[in-house]
């Protein structure tokens, strides 16, 4: 079993490195994710909320230049693993170790009608993560944790993009619908709370061009709408949004 959940998680994206670690910890931890900013390509540890690009205070989806030149850095750890016998991990919809996920998460996970169906990652089996109609489906997320609560919450998130750790984020309805499609979104912390809370954040193709790039949110985006359609342009670049955009419509 141990093998087979170890290869599952290799298809997935995870690195040997992240597999070895994940297992001495007995944890699964999110993968490392790569974002380039400015030509810059800098590796964001997606169970860090350390933030070390400056803080994006977001006031409208056209508003994409930073604001701030000021770094925060907070010490908190966020505790954002899943243990590994809690974890499912999917391939389009379908249990890497057989079945389909939502079979697989026996109502702990993927709960509701086609709540994964077409969902590729790795859910904890928490009894919170991806739980509502859609919750999940056509999502490409690396690990989701404690996150995409409520009807198509995290629905096309990730899809043809990269969406990394989802934890204690993505809750309320379309809270993350379309987040990082074909855009970039390196991780979330305990954000994206409300109906249409970072909605197509960091998405966008339009003739071949491709969505916007963001580093990872902590303690952001609360609000009905906050951050809705942040970096919504394959030219928008944002550093990690900290402690940012709390409010309807922030």
């Amino acid at each position: 079993m141990k093998l087979l959940l170890a290869s599952a998680l290799l298809a997935v994206g995870f690195s040997t490195a992240q597999l070895a670690r994940s297992q001495v910890t007995g944890q699964l931890l999110a993968p490392d994710v790569d974002v380039t900013v400015q030509g810059v390509t800098k590796k964001i540890r997606s169970n860090d909320s350390k933030a070390n690009s400056p803080i994006r205070k977001l006031k409208s989806r056209t508003d994409i230049g930073i604001l701030s030149g000021e770094e925060d850095t907070p010490t908190e750890r966020h505790l954002s693993s899943c243990p590994l016998e809690s974890t499912v991990v999917c391939y389009q919809g379908l249990s890497l170790t057989g079945g389909s996920c939502q079979a697989a998460c026996d109502n702990q996970c993927c709960s509701g009608e086609q709540a994964c169906d077409a969902f590729t990652g790795a859910v904890c089996k928490d009894g919170k993560s991806c739980f509502g109609f859609k919750a999940c489906a056509n999502a490409n997320i690396t690990s989701v944790f404690e996150g995409c609560n409520g009807d198509a919450a995290c629905y096309n998130a990730g899809k043809g993009g990269t969406l990394g750790l989802v934890h204690q984020s993505c809750h309320n309805s379309s809270s993350c619908q379309g987040a990082a499609y074909v855009g970039t979104i390196a991780a979330m912390h305990n954000s994206c709370i409300g109906g249409k809370a970072c909605y197509d954040a960091a998405s966008y193709y339009i003739n071949d061009s491709y969505g916007g790039t963001i580093g990872t949110i902590t303690d952001s985006c609360l609000g009905e709408k906050a951050c809705y359609g942040a970096a919504y342009d394959y030219s928008a670049i944002i550093g990690d949004i900290t402690s940012s955009c709390v409010g309807d419509l922030s």
